[in-house]
């Protein structure tokens, strides 16, 4: 609408000559974008103007997104302003937050940056690895690309955890775009998930870019028990409606939902 003023991308692909529009693994939040006012009539134009021939469409809208329809469904995300000092940030932690991050602490797990997009290829399909979200090979061609454009124009950090014999067991892929900063990707081994590696890698994250207009989201981080880690860090939980339409029977239904 305008001169791009607002926008919103679909990506689509085909199934069994099934034209669908969908959100990506690695895209969680789409919907229509713009630094305009953005009313719940200009919302809905831009939905019913998503063209007939897109027999299915599941859309996770972003945060900006609301229209009055309870026919779709509601999630949450979780999210964090580190526009403070880390002083200020870190003394909210909860005492069992305190507790699980001096755990990582103790087992000399240590956070560094600059992993390589191969090494951590090479980490998240490792037989012991547990990623999140969990990726398919078209996945990671899309994960490598993404990366590149993050590191060519300075809008990605991989934060990695090692053990003290420095071997790697955890990472997480961090991406900014404008005041808002996501994790896109976090992987572990058994070992990682063991020694809490992930309250090192927020917490040093958080250390890095305190003081800054950003708002982190943490929704895709690995931990044993996200209610507590997200009370306990001082998130809050934010809801976003999934935008569904099917034009197919019931059997279709099954088949598109399972790709």
């Amino acid at each position: 609408m305008g001169d791009y003023k607002y926008i919103m991308p679909l990506l689509t692909k085909k199934i069994f000559h099934k034209e669908i529009v969908f959100s990506s693994v690695l895209c969680k939040y789409l919907g229509v974008f713009t630094n305009e006012l953005l009313t719940e009539d200009i919302l809905i134009k831009f939905l019913e103007a998503i063209p007939p021939e897109k027999k299915w469409v599941q859309i996770n809208l972003n945060k900006f997104n609301y229209f009055r329809n309870e026919k779709y469904k509601t999630l949450t995300t979780h999210e964090i302003d580190i526009i403070l000092p880390y002083s200020k940030i870190s003394e909210r932690y909860s005492n069992i937050f305190q507790k699980d991050l001096q755990y990582s602490k103790k087992n000399k797990i240590s956070v560094l940056q600059g992993l390589s997009p191969n090494d951590l290829i090479k980490f998240i399909t490792a037989k012991k690895t547990f990623s999140y979200p969990s990726l398919q090979k078209k996945d990671i061609n899309q994960l490598r690309m993404l990366m590149a454009y993050g590191m060519r124009y300075n809008l990605s950090e991989v934060y990695a955890a090692y053990t003290a014999e420095n071997n790697l067991c955890a990472l997480a892929l961090f991406m900014l775009s404008k005041n808002k900063i996501y994790v896109v990707l976090s992987a572990a081994n058994p070992w990682g998930l063991k020694t809490n590696a992930f309250y090192a890698i927020i917490d040093k994250f958080i250390q890095k870019h305190c003081e800054k207009n950003v708002t982190l989201n943490i929704e895709n981080l690995i931990v044993k028990n996200k209610p507590d880690f997200f009370t306990g860090l001082g998130a809050y939980t934010l809801k976003y409606q999934q935008y569904a339409v099917s034009n197919v029977n019931w059997f279709w239904n099954i088949i598109l939902k399972r790709k």
